[in-house]
C-alpha cells in the first residue's frame, strides 16, 4: 500500500492511496473533503479500479525487491516539522513472514523507493490503457 498525506488537517483533502493485491487488483481512495478529523474520509473500496497483468505485477515485484522497504522502515527519519515535511509518503508491504512492514518518508524518496513509484504509474498507465479498449 502506497499513502500520501498532508500533516496539516485543512490540507487533507488531496491524500490519497492505494494498494495492489496479489492477484493484480489496484484499489485507490482519494480524499473528497477537507474537513474532518483523519488522515482518510473513506476506506479503501474492495472494488479494483484497475487489474495488473501478470508482466505488470513482475516488474513491481522487481522494483518491490529493489526498494527494500525492510530496509527503509529501519532508517531513522525526523519527518516531524510540517514546514519541512508538509506532505508524508509512506508504503506499507507485507514481508516474507506476512507481516506489515512500513516506511515513511518526506516529500522525498530514495531512488529505489521513487523508482518503485515510477514503476506502479507506468503498470497502472498500461492496466487502464487495457481496461478502456
Amino acid at each position: 500500500m502506497y499513502e500520501q498525506a498532508a500533516v496539516e488537517p485543512s490540507e487533507r483533502r488531496g491524500n490519497y492511496r492505494f494498494a495492489v493485491r496479489e492477484d493484480g487488483a489496484f484499489l485507490h481512495q482519494h480524499n473528497t473533503r477537507s474537513e474532518g478529523s483523519g488522515t482518510w474520509d473513506a476506506v479503501l473500496p474492495d472494488e479494483p479500479v484497475a487489474r495488473i497483468d501478470a508482466a505488470g505485477m513482475a516488474r513491481l515485484r522487481d522494483a518491490l525487491a529493489a526498494a527494500d522497504i525492510p530496509h527503509e522502515a529501519a532508517q531513522s527519519r525526523d519527518l516531524a516539522t510540517v514546514e519541512s515535511n508538509p506532505i508524508l509518503q509512506r508504503f506499507t508491504i507485507a514481508d516474507s513472514d506476512r507481516r506489515l512492514v512500513s516506511a515513511t518518508f518526506g516529500r522525498a524518496l530514495p531512488a529505489p523507493v521513487a523508482a518503485l513509484r515510477e514503476t506502479v504509474d507506468d503498470v497502472l498507465s498500461a492496466a487502464l490503457r487495457e481496461r478502456d479498449r
